[in-house]
């Protein structure tokens, strides 16, 4: 008897140390979910948060825009405007719009030497204006800028931030063409000869994104507003409380009035603040503490077993509770998100497909590459080179699907020159008709018209528009046509919203492609450009959704007309031009000699494969490397001074210290050493991120050796290289 109270006692005794150390496992893999669940929210709300603020700005400034619009459209009524008469519209519309500082009337003359000059001629208000009566407005460069794109464009344009004379603070004038007829001219030279004057309005900046912002209650991020082309007049405006947070800066872009701003928002902790993972593992400590005290209880007591596993299953369950608890929060955050980004659909689609191919461009980096490599390193024994070839191509065959994935994202690699569409459209044609079925007819009607663009991205948009074409014929065949021409203005009769842009004026080259297929319904007429979007077998790739964004990256626009029965016409519309810049033929001339010397690279990337590969290519060309996984390592490295380095080569997204934040400190700490940055996106848009003069070399993934050979010459014979 006394042996087997023993073994109960014992049995017993095990009991509460061991529900302790549960209930704190327990508690701690619940309190890493509901950090990481915490951390996903907040960055889903800051980012919706950013995005609501950017939307009211521009709701802003559009209605100020109007606004200049309004009393321009009031001079242009009348061939003589008494100061009364701007007096009395120029009040009312002030005090309809209090951001205003002011409105003027500025008329334009040309002087015995054939300069422009643009005098204000009323203003209103008066009182403290005094001054600026008879200034010529054309004096001053950024406002002349300004006013010559507004009378070539016809279009109100905006200033970079200029002196005013109502303040201290920097501000801005919004310029709206006055025109004789009241009526816009349609071509430049028609403008400039009837340009009358300029409606101007005064803004400052300051004043228009206090206005903007005073309809939401609390500021809990630091927020800098700035013009693209003038960054050094840059407006910030400070968080309620707490100090902001720069490593998780989020940054967009906002196109009014012909300029770029960039808006770059800095959270503070309080996004992040409130019950989380911290309460959540104090609780479950105490309620570990608490079961074991109440299982010695019951020790003591001698409760049966049954019972203990009664009480684990109800707190179980309380902690399943609270866990469903917060996946419901998380959901319901989750929908406000989707309300505000309702709007916002292509935006969303570009990133995500961005994203995932920036992601594969870097895994393809070490396929290609290792391919690549292998095959150099190889005797010709033809088994093994092809199976080697077979990996190389289908590297390059997945790097061409992300490359689509990024067109349609409209941030891949695009290399514009001057093309000749009739023979572009002429060649894809010729590579198309081996493929078509003898019952379909293809008829071209080409007429000459030149644009600039990237022929690869479009050959690929022309062979999409064309196949899906051939696919909408009947199984007895049909007729597509294929015309190409000049029109002065686009007049679309659908325009689907995820080919909706707003156009600059001038003419547009176009390429037509007409079916008498089955046609389509509005609803799809609606989708068609989504990626993956079909009404035929599903696995079609990303369909008219690469030759969209290619289009969009072109300036330019689809539109379509379809109904059921009735065929289907697409017109793919791109600005003419006649010629390219000539900055482009001074990137092409060759580079000078590079003097002979000990050349050290050092590469910066998060993916050890990359970094690998990188070695690899500049190891077998004779080049030293040194390896850095980070920005800080990198900057750990350059600081020492030891080896030396003659270039960097640098990944733009990479955890932690990215690659643009990486330049900017190196820059800062005054090291001129010349940078090679390389992305999976655009050029475009890193040097949207990093500034033009910072830019040295970029390099494009995935690449090819002799790419990336090409590039690090041409960082050692640039000037800081030397």
């Amino acid at each position: 008897m006394d042996r087997r109270q023993g073994q109960v006692q014992a049995r017993w005794g095990l009991g509460p140390p061991l529900v302790l150390v549960l209930g704190l496992v327990l508690t701690a893999a619940v309190a890493g979910t509901l950090a990481h669940a915490r951390s996903r929210v907040s960055a889903a709300r800051f980012h919706a948060l950013v995005q609501e603020r950017r939307a009211t700005l521009q709701l802003r400034l559009e209605t100020l825009m109007r606004g200049v619009e309004d009393t321009a459209a009031f001079i242009s009524s009348s061939d003589l405007v008494t100061h009364d008469e701007f007096e009395t519209f120029a009040e009312r519309v002030l005090v309809e719009e209090r951001v205003l500082m002011a409105l003027s009337w500025n008329v334009a003359e040309r002087g015995e030497d054939g300069e422009l000059r643009v005098r204000v001629h009323h203003i209103q208000p008066l009182n403290g204006n005094e001054a600026a009566l008879g200034f010529d407005v054309a004096s001053e460069a950024r406002r002349r800028e300004a006013l010559l794109g507004a009378a070539a464009t016809g279009q109100p344009t905006a200033t970079a931030p200029v002196p005013l004379v109502q303040g201290p603070a920097p501000g801005l004038l919004v310029f709206a063409p006055v025109y004789r007829g009241g009526h816009v001219p349609k071509t430049p030279e028609a403008r400039t000869e009837r340009l009358v004057g300029f409606a101007v309005g005064v803004l400052s900046t300051r004043r228009v994104v206090e206005d903007a912002l005073a309809r939401f209650e609390h500021n809990p991020f630091e927020l800098e507003v700035q013009d693209m082309a003038a960054p050094e007049d840059a407006v910030t405006f400070r968080p309620d409380g707490g100090e902001p947070m720069a490593d998780r800066a989020q940054t967009v872009t906002l196109d009014w009035g012909g300029r770029r701003w960039r808006l770059t928002a800095r959270p503070t902790e309080t996004l992040t603040s409130g019950l989380g993972p911290e309460v959540s593992g104090v609780a479950g400590i105490l309620i570990s503490l608490l079961l074991a005290g109440y299982l010695r209880l019951q020790q003591l007591r001698r409760r049966s077993v049954e019972a203990l596993a009664s009480d684990l299953q109800r707190t179980n369950a309380d902690l399943e509770h609270e866990m469903a608890e917060r996946a419901r929060a998380e959901e319901e955050q989750r929908r406000m998100q989707a309300k505000i980004a309702a709007g916002q659909k292509l935006e969303s689609l570009g990133a995500l497909s961005g994203g995932l191919a920036h992601d594969i461009n870097n895994m393809l980096v070490g396929i290609i590459g290792s391919a690549d490599y292998a095959l150099s390193m190889l005797a010709p024994e033809p088994e093994v080179r092809t199976e080697l070839e077979g990996i190389l191509a289908a590297g390059q065959r997945v790097a061409g699907v992300t490359e689509a994935m990024l067109a349609y994202a409209g941030r891949g690699y695009y290399a514009p020159q001057l093309i000749e569409l009739s023979a572009l459209v002429a060649s894809t044609v010729k590579d198309l008709r081996p493929l078509l079925p003898t019952n379909v007819v293809l008829t071209e009607e080409l007429a000459p018209a030149r644009i600039q663009g990237d022929v690869k991205l479009l050959g690929q948009a022309l062979s999409a528009v064309l196949s899906n074409a051939v696919e909408a014929l009947p199984p007895e065949g049909g007729h597509v046509f294929v015309r190409t021409g000049v029109a002065e203005e686009v007049t679309p009769p659908v325009v689907p919203p995820l080919a909706q842009q707003s156009l600059a004026p001038g003419a547009y080259a176009y390429v037509e492609v007409e079916d008498d297929g089955c046609g389509m319904a509005p609803e799809t007429v609606e989708r068609m450009f989504e990626p993956f979007f079909t009404t035929k077998f599903q696995g079609r790739g990303l369909g008219l959704a690469g030759a969209i964004g290619t289009i969009r990256r072109g300036q330019g626009t689809i539109t379509v007309r379809s109904a059921p029965g009735a065929g289907t016409t697409l017109r793919l519309y791109l600005p003419v031009l006649e010629a390219m810049p000539t900055e482009a033929a001074r990137m092409a001339a060759p580079p000078p000699p590079r003097p002979e010397r000990e050349r050290r690279v050092l590469v910066v990337d998060d993916e050890v494969e990359v970094r690998g590969v990188l070695r690899r290519i500049l190891e077998r060309s004779g080049v030293q490397v040194v390896e850095a996984a980070d920005g800080r390592r990198c900057l750990e490295l350059l600081r020492d001074g030891s080896p030396p380095i003659q270039v960097v080569l640098m990944d733009v997204s990479m955890d932690g210290l990215s690659g643009p934040a990486t330049l900017a400190e190196m820059r800062r700490r005054g090291m001129q050493i010349p940078v090679v940055l390389m992305s999976g996106y655009a050029k475009e848009e890193v040097l949207a991120m990093v500034g033009a003069e910072q830019l040295q070399v970029f390099l494009h993934k995935p690449f090819r050796p002799d790419e990336v050979m090409a590039r690090v010459e041409e960082a050692m014979v640039s000037p800081a290289g030397r």
